[in-house]
């Protein structure tokens, strides 16, 4: 279930928000997976389970193949915890041909048993990333236990497995896991 809200001054929508089911806490309203905001040419994220987080992977990497001026940033609210039964369970957002060029505000949260295996572009949580040099790309979040494996020549890490241009990792942790790359 998606709830549009139209800001009736522009006839646009201004925030959409998804409900595919999200937690309750303590028999209250569900959670939403996530809140979309889109300003311009900016889209934001607001993500609060791993199926809103799935959400903004795919509009983030749609719109790095689409190459298009839009950005799709990831603002976490909430720690996450991605499913262990299927492994791998995270895809990286960005390709070496087609980078991502949003921002990652993890706002102090974590994302949890995020696992890649890939051996066709980089391998992170971000595959590839694009904007200005010494920019921040990601801040304030801890990905814990992580397993990333790369059998590519392309860039691994937890974070962002390779980016074009120098980036600044601002207050980020990785806690517990593996991060291997052959190539």
């Amino acid at each position: 279930i998606f709830q549009i809200v139209v800001d009736e001054r522009f006839q646009q929508p201004d925030i959409i928000v998804g409900d595919e089911g999200g937690s309750t806490e303590g028999g209250e309203q569900p959670i939403p997976d996530f809140e979309m905001v889109q300003d311009g040419n900016v889209i934001t994220y607001t993500v609060y389970t791993a199926e809103g987080l799935e959400a903004w992977r795919q509009a983030a990497h749609q719109d790095a193949l689409d190459d298009t001026d839009t950005k799709v940033n990831l603002i976490l609210g909430a720690d996450i915890t991605l499913p262990e039964d299927v492994q791998p369970n995270w895809t990286p957002v960005g390709t070496y041909d087609h980078p991502y060029d949003g921002f990652i505000d993890g706002a102090g949260h974590s994302i949890a048993d995020m696992s890649i295996d890939t051996d066709d572009d980089p391998a992170g949580f971000i595959g590839a990333w694009t904007g200005a040099d010494g920019d921040i790309a990601v801040k304030d979040m801890t990905l814990i236990d992580v397993d990333v494996h790369s059998s590519n020549d392309y860039g691994t890490g937890a974070f962002i497995g390779y980016g074009f241009e120098d980036f600044v990792l601002d207050n980020c942790h990785v806690v517990g896991g593996s991060v291997s790359g052959i190539g």
